[in-house]
């Protein structure tokens, strides 16, 4: 499937939102809905992105796993309270990691999925 954007901005971009979004749920709903939200969103952000360009699911997930590290590195940065450096260290520092593996995954779904459409004639990827 051709298309006139990139997918590296598109992957950028859709993790930066995906990564405010899970942000606001720790806000509101606490570390696990944050984790799981983190999970979900980065799979379906890879499978996105892996069906519709050809990209290696290894760089979905590491790409994709960017904006997460430098949330991390901000998040210790702007620590105030020893409440905000426990969460860093207990909580925060699983997310990049999260992101690349459940980002990697979505990609190799996604990638399966064109590859099976387009050996079945359903798509052009």
């Amino acid at each position: 499937m051709k298309s006139s954007i990139h997918p590296v901005p598109m992957l950028f971009f859709l993790s930066v939102v995906a990564l405010i979004l899970a942000y606001q749920i720790f806000l509101y709903q606490g570390a696990f809905l944050f984790l799981a939200s983190t999970v979900v969103f980065a799979a379906t952000i890879g499978w996105f992105i892996g069906r519709r360009w050809r990209v290696y699911p290894w760089q979905i997930g590491l790409l994709g796993a960017i904006p997460a590290v430098m949330f991390i590195l901000w998040r210790f940065y702007t620590q105030e309270t020893a409440e905000d450096a426990a969460d860093n260290i207990s909580l925060f520092i699983f997310h990049p990691l999260l992101v690349a593996i459940t980002g990697h995954f979505g990609g190799l779904i996604g990638r399966w999925q064109a590859l099976k459409a387009k050996a079945s004639g359903k798509g052009a990827v």
